[in-house]
């Protein structure tokens, strides 16, 4: 869709990913193995068959500081760690002109500091109760 460069940041299905990004000739990708969070460290998240990352497991992932990832554009469906936007000042997320967030529990607070820095709200769908999808932009 004309991105200069795509981030990819897939803390569990790392190499699932790069390998379609080459069955699928996506040369301008970077595949980085970990999480984003509120700061960098390990967690024990559960492998399941949707909502991988939301309940304690066994599989180890690392995690970097979400505002590292902030960029022109950004996509969030990471279960649950949209709600680190909430640490970041409105300087650091108006680093990108753009967010398409899936929301994972209550919309107001992150709805509202978004719409605080700027960012006009629609809501696009709701997939399930307490999981929506939003787009935000200046």
């Amino acid at each position: 869709m004309g991105a200069g460069h795509i981030h990819a940041y897939e803390p569990v299905f790392y190499r699932l990913l790069e390998r379609n990004l080459r069955l699928n000739n996506v040369i301008n990708a970077t595949v980085h193995p970990y999480g984003v969070w509120i700061e960098e460290d390990v967690y024990g998240v559960a492998r399941q068959v949707s909502g991988t990352g939301l309940t304690v497991g066994d599989i180890k992932i690392r995690t970097k500081p979400i505002g590292d990832a902030i960029v022109d554009v950004v996509k969030m469906d990471c279960e649950g760690c949209e709600w680190a936007l909430l640490t970041l000042t409105c300087q650091e997320i108006r680093r990108a002109e753009e967010y398409a967030i899936e929301i994972h529990g209550p919309e107001p607070p992150l709805v509202k500091k978004l719409e605080r820095c700027g960012y006009i709200p629609m809501r696009v769908a709701t997939v399930a109760p307490l999981v929506s999808l939003w787009h935000f932009k200046t």
